[in-house]
């Protein structure tokens, strides 16, 4: 987790700038790319920080299974499992944000594209086990509710299938004045539809849906 949470602290000074550009990037801004898993493993030696799995997954967050990958290019066994799945979820989180020289992906379209384009960088089972664990309809997906309700996904219901939703605008479009509980086995709180980044402008803090969990 904590690998996952730094990996890319060597990326903060230029990450703005390149998820705000429109055009192609240049051969200097590929280097610092190709270059940011070993300075954010420098970053975090100098800030202290000398556990050997963590630096391990910071700078190899970018390995692929073919060898594809950087920094050093490494294959299979090589690389630690704990990195794989660090890259994994960083594709995923890639393709489900917005940019502005790309639209976001909804959840299942992400999935499917990672488990089709990336399937010879990336461990079958490994995405495999990924797609089965988070779901089509994962936790933090934007949905329209057969009510005409928006929300967030925030957990599963008893059933697998199910959902719970807290709602953050009503069916008019205005904002809730406190994010709404939706149990979505009952027929009006069903979901009726995903919706990605781009389709609906609306904002919230982690700890208004999760509570003090998520400020843990």
């Amino acid at each position: 987790m904590a690998a996952a949470i730094t990996m890319n602290v060597g990326m903060l000074r230029d990450q703005e700038q390149l998820q705000s550009r429109t055009g192609a990037i240049s051969s200097q801004e590929i280097e610092r790319i190709r270059n940011h898993p070993q300075q954010s493993a420098d970053l975090l030696q100098q800030a202290g920080i000398d556990d050997p799995d963590w630096l391990s997954y910071v700078l190899l967050h970018h390995e692929n299974e073919d060898g594809s990958g950087y920094p050093f290019g490494k294959t299979g066994a090589d690389i630690p499992l704990n990195a794989k799945v660090i890259s994994l979820a960083d594709r995923y989180c890639a393709r489900v944000s917005s940019r502005n020289y790309r639209k976001s992906l909804l959840p299942n379209a992400a999935l499917s594209d990672i488990l089709l384009g990336d399937r010879d960088s990336i461990e079958p089972m490994l995405t495999a086990c990924f797609i089965r664990v988070l779901g089509t309809c994962p936790t933090g997906t934007l949905v329209r509710l057969k009510n005409e309700e928006i929300g967030v996904i925030t957990g599963q219901g008893e059933g697998r299938a199910t959902q719970i939703v807290h709602a953050l605008l009503g069916p008019d479009g205005a904002r809730l004045s406190s994010p709404g509980r939706r149990d979505t086995t009952e027929e009006r709180f069903a979901i009726r539809e995903m919706l990605s980044e781009d389709q609906v402008a609306i904002r919230f803090t982690m700890q208004q849906l999760w509570g003090d969990a998520a400020s843990a």
